[in-house]
Parts: C-alpha cells; structure tokens; sequence
C-alpha cells in the first residue's frame, strides 16, 4: 500500500503539541546556532503545528519574515491559529517535492522532519537550487537525540522506516548537492546539520 504522509500527519496533529514536549531552551540553543537575525528571511519545512516558528520570529523581528509549510492540513490550520498573532509570519499547506515560491530565503529550517523526506538528494538539491538565496543557509536540526528519533519512529507502522543517519552521512549529502558544510554534529540531547549555499561571483 503506497504511504499516505498527508493523512498521518493530519491523524495526529490535535495530540502533537501535548504528546511530544520541547525545550523552548534547546531550541533556542540550536536557532542562535544558526546564524538567523533581525531582518533575515526563513522558510520553515515541515513546520507541523508551529512549534518553531515563534522562535524562528524571536530571531527575525519585525522586519524579517517567516512562511512555514507542512503537508497536513490539520497542522497548518493548529499553526495558523497559534501564529495568527503575527504579521510577518504565514503558514501555508504543501507537498515540499512540489512546492515552488517566486521568493528565495536567507534561511531554510527542517526541525524534526528531516528523516520523513523519502528523496532526500532531490530535496537537497531542490533547497540549494530554488527556495535559498546565494550565501544562504540549511539546518537540519533534531532537539533530541539521533538514537531517541529513531527509538520513535521505530514503534509506528507507518514511520519506522524513517531513520536519521549519523550526521556525517548527511553532511555528504550536503556536499554531494552542492552545499559548503558549515557545522555538523549530534550528541544526547540533539543533532544538527549546517551548509551554505555558495555566493554568486
């Protein structure tokens, strides 16, 4: 039977913000790790519920923009109710292998949702090659553990093949899209990824 992501995602989306807890410090541990400040533009794959997107605006202010997508229809609509608040911030439901933007970011974060990407070298290549702005920057980040992200995945039927590499596997991939690796680490409590997108001669 061919998986349905869309339909998963949306199953669980009113439990999510209450089954899984963050650490609002962890998070913003791994944000500064990124670079991301007052002005800057970030676009947010696989947003969920929002869970990083006030983060996310912390770091940008008033003058930055955050957009966030998700392919569930229930997490954008949680998200969007959460967010609605801000006015530089928006939410928008998509298939990110088709997802397409006149736009291009400073900044692409994927919290938690990096090993759900079944392709991951076209993604890759699709970040490096339409949503980021030259000199940009990728995180792919986890705010636990790479063993615990897939002790979770490895107890759902439809997740359990959705396992997070060492990291030095995807700074390969990072490189092999094209990407300048820039930071690439994980320990008990998280994992990150970084590369930047070359700038134009």
């Amino acid at each position: 039977m061919q998986r349905n992501d869309r339909e998963f995602f949306n199953a669980l989306a009113e439990s999510w913000d209450t089954t899984r807890a963050h650490d609002p410090a962890r998070l913003r541990e791994l944000i500064a790790r990124t670079g991301i400040g007052s002005g800057d533009t970030v676009l947010d794959i696989g947003c969920g519920t929002g869970v990083l997107i006030p983060f996310l605006r912390e770091r940008v202010g008033d003058s930055g923009c955050v957009l966030g997508i998700d392919i569930a229809d229930n997490m954008v609509e949680l998200a969007a109710g959460k967010l609605a608040r801000f006015d530089n911030v928006a939410v928008r439901r998509a298939d990110i292998m088709e997802f397409s933007t006149d736009c291009q970011f400073q900044h692409v974060t994927c919290l938690n949702f990096f090993p759900h990407i079944q392709d991951r070298p076209t993604f890759l290549r699709k970040v490096i090659g339409e949503w980021l702005a030259p000199g940009g920057t990728l995180h792919v980040f986890h705010d636990i553990s790479r063993a615990r992200v897939n002790a979770i995945h490895g107890e759902s039927k439809t997740v359990k093949e959705d396992r997070l590499p060492p990291c030095g596997e995807v700074g390969e991939l990072f490189r092999a899209a094209g990407f300048i690796l820039e930071a690439c680490f994980e320990t008990d409590e998280s994992y990150f990824v970084q590369g930047r997108k070359p700038a134009m001669p």
